[in-house]
C-alpha cells in the first residue's frame, strides 16, 4: 500500500515524502544514501542489498531512523477528502473512524437503492448479503498471503546469489561511471577549446578594422531584419566592433536598440557608449570624462546628417574603470524618430544599410569640438583635416 494522501504535502518537510509514490510516508524506510520509501513502495526483502530508485545506488536500509520518525508524527497535516487538520499521529484513526464508516454508508445506500429483480414488490440487498460477500473476498485475501510468505520464503534461498551478483553489477557500474565521466570531461573541455577559437576569430576580426583614433565609422547591414529582431524582442540591441582612442588608450563601443530603450522604446531610435575593459586601463584616466559625438549620415545629395552630441555624468557608474568587460551603456536615447526611419525611401537607409559614425573629443578644446562637427558635414571620403 503506498503513503498517506494529504492536502497540504507541499508543506511538509521533504523527508516525511516518498521518494516512489510522492506520498505521506506509510512505515518509513530510510537507505545508506538518504533517500527514504514506504516499505512498501521499497519492495524490500528480508533487510538485504537493494537498488534506490531515487539515486540509482545499491545500499541496504539505515536502522537509525527513530529521530526522523518522531518528528513526522508530529508534523501538522489537513485531510485530502475533508477539512480536518492536526498532528499526523492522528491521522490514520480519523480515516479509519470518519472516511471508512462514510465509504461504507455510501456503498449500502448504493446497495439499497437497487430493486430486486426477482419479487413483484419492491425490496433491497440486506446487509447480509454484503457481509457474505466480504467475508468470501477475506478468505481469498488470506489465501494470497499465505502463497506471498511461500514467494518470500523461496526468495530467502536464493538472495544471496542475487548479492554475488548485484556486487558484481555494481564493480560494472562504477566502471562505466568512470568512463562516462571521462567522455563528459572531454565534450566539456572540447566545447571550451571551440568557445576559445570562436572568441580568438572575433578579436581578430574586431582587430581588422578597429580604429586607434577615438573615431569609428560603423556600417551597419540588414537593416529591416534587425529591426524586425528588436520589436519581437528577439535582439533588442546589436554592437559594433571595438575601438580605441589610441593603440594604447581607450577600449570602447557603440550600441544601438532599433526600436528604442527605455522610455523611448517605440518612438526613437536609441545610440549609445560603451566603455569597455582594456588591457592599458591601468594607466588611463577614470572616471571617462570626454564629449561624446554621434552622426548618421544621410546617404543622399541633401547630406541633412543627423548629428547630436553628450557629456558624460562622471557619477554614472558608465564612465568609472570598467570591472567586468562592458560597463554599461549610456548615450542619447532619443536620437532620431523610428517614424523618420520607417518611411519609404528616406536618406538614412539606403540598399538596407545605415552609416554610423562616433566621435570622442579627447581634444575637447572648443576649436577642435567645432572641426570634428564640421568634418562630419564634409564627404566622409576625404580627409578629415582643413
Amino acid at each position: 500500500m503506498v503513503g498517506f494522501n494529504i492536502r497540504n504535502k507541499d508543506s511538509v518537510p521533504r523527508f516525511c515524502i516518498c521518494e516512489k509514490c510522492t506520498l505521506f510516508l506509510r512505515k518509513p524506510i530510510r537507505l545508506k544514501c538518504g533517500h527514504r520509501f514506504c516499505q512498501s513502495c521499497l519492495n524490500l526483502i528480508d533487510l538485504l542489498l537493494c537498488n534506490c530508485v531515487q539515486c540509482c545506488t545499491e545500499t541496504i536500509p539505515d536502522m537509525d531512523d527513530g529521530k526522523n520518525v518522531e518528528e513526522m508524527e508530529l508534523q501538522p497535516v489537513v485531510c485530502y477528502v475533508c477539512d480536518w487538520n492536526g498532528l499526523f499521529r492522528d491521522y490514520p484513526n480519523h480515516l479509519v473512524t470518519i472516511h471508512a464508516v462514510q465509504l461504507e454508508d455510501e456503498d449500502e445506500q448504493k446497495h439499497q437503492s437497487i430493486p430486486s429483480q426477482h419479487s413483484s414488490s419492491t425490496s433491497f440487498v440486506s446487509n447480509n448479503e454484503r457481509n457474505i460477500s466480504i467475508s468470501a473476498f477475506s478468505d481469498q485475501l488470506c489465501a494470497e498471503t499465505d502463497d506471498i510468505q511461500r514467494m518470500k520464503s523461496q526468495l530467502s534461498q536464493t538472495q544471496h546469489l542475487v548479492n554475488a551478483v548485484a556486487k558484481d553489477l555494481l564493480h560494472l557500474k562504477q566502471d562505466t561511471e568512470e568512463t562516462g565521466a571521462s567522455a563528459k570531461v572531454f565534450a566539456v573541455n572540447r566545447q571550451i577549446f571551440r568557445q576559445y577559437i570562436y572568441s580568438l576569430a572575433e578579436e581578430i576580426s574586431n582587430r581588422s578594422v578597429a580604429s586607434y583614433d577615438g573615431t569609428f565609422l560603423w556600417k551597419i547591414t540588414n537593416v529591416q531584419q534587425n529591426m524586425m529582431d528588436a520589436v519581437k524582442g528577439k535582439h533588442p540591441s546589436i554592437y559594433s566592433p571595438p575601438f580605441y582612442s589610441s593603440p594604447n588608450g581607450y577600449k570602447m563601443r557603440m550600441r544601438i536598440y532599433l526600436d528604442g530603450d527605455g522610455n523611448a522604446k517605440c518612438k526613437y531610435l536609441s545610440v549609445l557608449f560603451v566603455l569597455m575593459r582594456g588591457e592599458y586601463d591601468a594607466l588611463l584616466s577614470f572616471p571617462f570624462n570626454y564629449k561624446v559625438t554621434f552622426c548618421l549620415y544621410d546617404q543622399l545629395s541633401q547630406r541633412r546628417h543627423v548629428i547630436r552630441s553628450f557629456q558624460p555624468d562622471t557619477q554614472s557608474t558608465s564612465y568609472q574603470r570598467p570591472r567586468f568587460d562592458m560597463n554599461i551603456a549610456s548615450g542619447i536615447h532619443d536620437f532620431i524618430p523610428l517614424e523618420t526611419l520607417r518611411q519609404p525611401n528616406n536618406p538614412y537607409i539606403c540598399d538596407d544599410t545605415m552609416y554610423l559614425k562616433i566621435i570622442v573629443h579627447f581634444n575637447d578644446s572648443p576649436e577642435a569640438i567645432s572641426h570634428a562637427i564640421r568634418c562630419l558635414n564634409l564627404n566622409s571620403g576625404l580627409p578629415s583635416h582643413t
